[in-house]
């Protein structure tokens, strides 16, 4: 079977078939607003399966062998009753803080900025600013879903997510939510234009893997910057409970000082509904995503691989970490993170010996 795509979005699936296992060059599977309860055994056989959408569903459970699958690095699974007898505490799966509530007759909304499965974001300003946010900008993004099932699954699971997830520096700032006359929202920070998207969403010919604009570089220094930063966020969200699910450069902001923004939850799956070793091993698939985001800027905005090669080579042997097919030997976040700081410690103390 030649098959690298299978889309099968919304389309009431109660069952797949038992050679699903036969897709071997499987890449990209979508089966997100079906109504599966299980997945056909032969399909642990689907060892180049990389992105793998099962959310809004009817599994009570997911097989461990899903989550060992060797390249698997994008995985959404919310939507679904899956470990609902966890016996979870509710209380952790609520924001520590919760989320201020605003009617949408409150904001003007203005022109659209952003688009994606799960909704439409605008600027827009506020008409009536709550009293708990007095003095913040009053120029603000509100993003609108779309109320029904998407590739990647709920919205309402998105805004969940985005909410458990809580405050950090990297994460787009939520101020408020929006639940109102049908309407479901967010409310955020508006994002500085000086931010642009480091990369693009895949082709038909890359499939899984970002693509990205001919001549637009950075330099070492910012790439590990955006490593940094995005093993720092992923290493937040993983302590309060949330997997990404849609770790890519295309979902991703930079300005030139190399500072990032990223968002966009509705791949995000609530970690805590799992059972603990299937927790862990959400963690080892992101891992993998962020090694593929190590190794599509290293190839593709690096400006000069010789710059400092020494450290250029311990960063690309550090995304084979992360890469590798063994997931259970891949390292945590906060390794990841770890390395990454002592490289750009080594890369400042380079530059700074060679200015000498």
């Amino acid at each position: 079977m030649r098959t690298r795509w299978l889309i099968l979005t919304d389309n009431q699936i109660t069952s797949l078939p038992e050679d699903m296992g036969s897709l071997t060059r499987l890449q990209k599977l979508a089966l997100a607003g079906n109504k599966l309860s299980a997945l056909p055994i032969s399909m642990a056989n689907c060892s180049n399966l990389e992105l793998a959408r099962l959310s809004a569903n009817e599994f009570t459970q997911f097989p461990d062998w899903l989550f060992q699958l060797p390249k698997l690095a994008w995985l959404a699974v919310a939507g679904n009753p899956a470990a609902a007898d966890n016996k979870v505490s509710l209380a952790k799966t609520q924001p520590a803080e919760p989320m201020q509530s605003v009617p949408l007759a409150d904001i003007q909304l203005g022109q659209v900025i952003g688009q994606g499965a799960s909704g439409v974001i605008y600027s827009a300003k506020w008409l009536n600013q709550p009293q708990s946010l007095k003095g913040t900008a009053a120029n603000i993004a509100v993003k609108l879903f779309k109320g029904e099932v998407t590739s990647d699954g709920y919205p309402s699971d998105e805004l969940a997510c985005c909410l458990q997830a809580g405050a950090q520096d990297n994460l787009i700032k939520v101020v408020a939510q929006i639940k109102d006359a049908g309407k479901l929202g967010l409310v955020m920070e508006l994002i500085p234009s000086s931010f642009a998207n480091l990369g693009l969403p895949p082709s038909l010919d890359t499939c899984t893997r970002d693509t990205f604009v001919k001549g637009e570089e950075l330099s070492l220094e910012h790439v590990l910057s955006v490593a940094i930063q995005m093993a720092d966020g992923m290493s937040h969200l993983h302590e309060n409970g949330v997997s990404h699910g849609d770790v890519y450069a295309h979902n991703t902001m930079i300005n030139r000082q190399g500072e990032m923004l990223f968002g966009y939850f509705g791949a995000a799956s609530n970690l805590l509904r799992l059972p603990q070793l299937q927790r862990e091993a959400m963690e080892s698939i992101e891992v993998r995503a962020l090694g593929c985001l190590i190794e599509d800027l290293l190839d593709n905005r690096l400006a000069q691989r010789t710059e400092l090669s020494e450290i250029v080579i311990k960063l690309e042997l550090l995304a084979e970490d992360c890469l590798q097919t063994r997931s259970a030997l891949r390292p945590r976040f906060s390794e990841v993170l770890s390395q990454l700081n002592m490289l750009q410690d080594k890369r400042l103390n380079l530059a700074s010996y060679s200015e000498k």
